[in-house]
């Protein structure tokens, strides 16, 4: 299993990792080699201890097969002294490799046994130390040789001259398995040297594979403790070994030494189970940080992940974590955070869109509709009303109330507001909260009739002056937040600033048609006959225009040229205008002429271009016979068109100097005749339905007066 998968890839991770090493693998390594290295130091000593204890043993099983080598050697003397010059057979001396007989004077000792090697020889110091019934011990090689160690055991055949001595050296092997019973096994090597520093015996006289020969070492120094071997570092003990008094020397000693690890593991496998246990240890922690890193860095890396989300406006995510602890917390935090965030921007973007809205109505009715419309996006409410002072009446309003409850459901009310309620909003420009168990301003209670227990008041204040209110209602009572507080207030600013520009457009709007409306009247007070003309033609095309479903723009445009179509007749003289008979054709050429006047006269206003194909074209006829161009059908300006049915009606219907006005019926066949030729057909059938709807509402009208009466 790898460990990668494990341990999140990340800097932090990594850091983490280090620092549970650092305090706790790093500890632990050191309490573990300390261990290990205290363990070795008891371990040294109990191996010195035993190999302490094994040298003595030793020495006392090798001075027992010096004894029994001894006795073979004096046997083999007993038989020489007995049978002079006769050889030994070789079971007699099979403890021996070679034996001689050496006579004092001789040049070489004489062979009775094996084969003679060099310095086999006893030298005259060695026989003058030997007493009758002595054995003498000889180490064949000096301390610092490289020579085999040898052994050699020699005894005096006679004392006289010249002097005999039997001399023998031993086979080494046999002391170590003298008798079948093998005395050291591996790994432990023994030696034995005598008091000149000589080795005398060595378990192993051949090299190791790839060492010193253990004698060499041996020989080299014989009093350490420690010692190395082909690399191999060995434990060595010592001890002094008092021979039988027929030796001479009168004293050995015994070296046992081993390798260190194999003493180690000859002890027990402890060291190596406690390495064991130590790597496990190391492991587990490591593990076990892995795990924790895991823990604590995969909820993090879901924070992580989420707030990049955030960050791409994506604040709709949400970090799950559940771990149950700080993380957790820090998680449901961050989520906290988000839904803010959320709520914010969502509540910002409904903002920016509702004062585009409001700010790009033209009117007071189109403002308080997106208001009871839209508020409910910014803070929620069962309830909502816009409350608008009249202009007219003191103390009156008109209450715009929005209910919720199923669906959208608005009505409009009227309420009374005092001098003192109008003072104390005033005064709280900012809000005003009150529950139902305070005394409720009158415009305040549609929204308790309906439910609501809780009730916040914007005011709105348009140049000083308080113009009106918005109120919210809630039916559970519950508070609002601050900031939800202050982004309904920045809402009522907005809709204030909407408010004076709607206000300040409608009173543009009124002083603009009644500039109009002046013209009208002083276009028709030229004649008595026309008085009142321009304003009813007015409104009979704006019903014909509404009837045949023209926009409101139209509409609005149909009103303002109906009211200045005869301008141009400011140019005709009375005379013509006021004439009872029938008008001649220069008097005719020059009313026709009224329609380009009118447009010169209104060319130079802006504001008027758009009316003017209004009053240019409204003599024209839908066969082309018409003037001032003589242009026909559809491309005559369709209000022109609907212009020209009314202005034709309210002509037939009113009185001229030169006739008396028309009854309905003659002029409504009159027109209808027209259609098609003089006027546009669905123009004529507009103008049928609306005066059929007014003679019914006549009709209904006259029926409820009599029955009332």
């Amino acid at each position: 299993m790898r460990l990668m998968p494990i341990i999140p890839r990340s800097p932090l991770a990594i850091r983490l990792l280090v620092v549970i090493a650092m305090c706790a693998v790093l500890p632990s390594m050191a309490c573990i080699v300390a261990s290990i290295l205290l363990q070795s130091s008891r371990l040294d000593a109990d191996a010195a201890e035993r190999l302490h204890a094994q040298s003595h043993i030793l020495g006392r099983v090798i001075h027992d097969r010096l004894l029994r080598l001894d006795g073979e050697l004096q046997r083999v003397a007993d038989r020489v002294r007995s049978k002079s010059g006769a050889k030994v057979g070789p079971g007699e001396a099979a403890s021996f490799r070679v034996m001689a007989v050496d006579r004092e004077g001789r040049r070489r000792p004489r062979v009775i046994h094996g084969e003679l090697g060099a310095g086999l020889a006893v030298g005259r110091d060695d026989i003058d130390r030997l007493e009758e019934g002595k054995t003498l011990l000889r180490v064949g090689s000096s301390a610092g040789s490289a020579d085999p160690a040898r052994l050699v055991l020699a005894t005096v055949l006679s004392a006289g001259k010249p002097r005999r001595v039997l001399i023998g050296e031993v086979e080494l092997d046999r002391i170590w398995s003298l008798g079948g019973e093998r005395v050291v096994s591996p790994p432990l090597d023994v030696g034995l040297v005598d008091a000149s520093g000589r080795v005398a015996l060595a378990s192993r006289r051949a090299p190791d594979a790839d060492g010193e020969p253990f004698a060499t070492r041996l020989a080299q120094q014989p009093s350490d403790v420690r010692w190395r071997i082909a690399d191999v570092e060995h434990l060595a003990a010592m001890a002094t070994v008092a021979l039988d008094p027929r030796f001479s020397p009168s004293s050995c000693t015994v070296v046992v030494s081993a390798p260190r690890h194999e003493l180690h593991a000859a002890a027990g496998p402890g060291a190596l189970a406690l390495s064991g246990i130590g790597l496990v240890t190391v492991l587990i922690a490591l593990a076990l940080g892995a795990v924790a890193i895991r823990r604590c860095l995969g909820p993090l890396q879901k924070i992580l992940e989420t707030s990049d989300r955030v960050a791409g406006w994506d604040f709709d995510a949400r970090a799950e974590v559940g771990s149950g602890d700080e993380l957790d917390d820090l998680a449901k935090s961050f989520n906290v955070i988000a839904s803010r965030l959320n709520k914010q921007f969502h509540t910002l973007t409904t903002m920016a869109e509702i004062h585009r809205s409001i700010l790009g109505s033209l009117d007071t009715d189109s403002v308080v509709e997106t208001v009871l419309t839209r508020t409910r996006d910014v803070l929620p409410c069962d309830c909502l009303s816009v409350t608008l002072l009249s202009g007219t009446a003191k103390e009156r309003a008109d209450v715009f109330v929005a209910s919720f409850d199923q669906g959208f459901e608005k009505t409009t009310e009227s309420a009374r507001i005092t001098d003192a309620e109008m003072e104390k909003l005033y005064e709280c420009s900012e809000y005003t909260e009150l529950t139902r168990d305070d005394e409720l301003p009158d415009f305040v209670r549609p929204l308790a009739s309906r439910g609501c227990k809780r009730f916040l008041v914007l005011p709105i204040v348009l140049l000083g002056r308080l113009t009106g209110a918005i109120t919210l209602g809630q039916r559970k009572g519950t508070e609002h937040p601050a900031e939800d507080l202050a982004l309904v207030r920045q809402f009522a600013d907005q809709v204030t600033l909407a408010l004076s520009k709607s206000r300040l457009i409608e009173q543009l709007d009124q002083l603009h048609l009644g500039t109009l409306t002046a013209f009208a009247r002083a276009i028709d007070a030229k004649s008595p006959w026309t008085a009142g003309h321009s304003e009813r033609v007015t409104k009979l095309a704006v019903k014909i225009g509404r009837d045949m479903g023209l926009s409101q723009v139209d509409l609005e445009r149909l009103n303002r040229g109906g009211l200045v179509h005869d301008i141009g007749k400011i140019g005709v003289p009375p005379e013509i205008l006021d004439k009872p008979g029938r008008l001649t054709d220069e008097e005719f050429e020059l009313m026709r002429q009224h329609t380009l006047l009118g447009a010169r006269i209104l060319e130079p206003i802006p504001a008027y271009a758009d009316v003017i194909p209004i009053v240019l074209y409204h003599h024209e006829r839908f066969d082309g016979k018409g003037y001032p161009h003589g242009l026909a059908g559809e491309k005559i300006d369709r209000n022109a068109r609907i212009l020209a049915v009314a202005d034709c009606f309210d002509a037939m219907k009113s009185d001229r100097p030169y006739r008396e006005g028309m009854p309905l019926g003659q002029v409504l066949s009159i027109i209808d005749k027209g259609a098609g030729t003089q006027f546009d057909p669905e123009a004529v059938k507009a103008l049928m339905r609306v005066i059929e709807r007014e003679l019914e509402h006549r009709e209904r009208k006259r029926e409820r007066e009599e029955a009332v009466g």
